[in-house]
């Protein structure tokens, strides 16, 4: 390859590397935004002002990703045990119904016979 060739080709990857990296700061910058996470405010600052986003890296993102994945799971989990909970009663109430109808079947064969 010619000099002027791989110029033009570092030139174009270090293009796509500006590229990614600006995309990679404004999809974290989205995230910051989903996690509500801000710049502590300067007291100075006055009311109005416009809170600056952190700029979070990959690592702090996925662990606040994990943490909310697990807080789901244990959602998940705590509904499932009260749906547990609910047939388990249910089962029981069915259970008590049949018995007091066996009962009044068995009083009746006393009663017939």
């Amino acid at each position: 390859m010619a000099k002027e060739e791989l110029i033009k080709q570092l030139t174009i990857k270090e293009k796509r590397t500006t590229d990614l990296e600006m995309e990679s700061i404004q999809v974290r910058q989205e995230f910051a935004k989903a996690f509500n996470w801000y710049k502590p405010q300067e007291q100075a600052t006055y009311a109005g002002s416009k809170r600056e986003l952190q700029n979070p890296t990959w690592a702090e993102i996925f662990v606040q990703v994990g943490k909310e994945l697990a807080r789901l799971k244990i959602h998940d989990m705590e509904d499932n045990i009260l749906e547990l909970e609910q047939a388990v009663q249910r089962i029981g109430e069915t259970l008590i119904i049949l018995q007091n109808k066996q009962q009044i079947n068995e009083k009746q064969k006393t009663k017939n016979n």
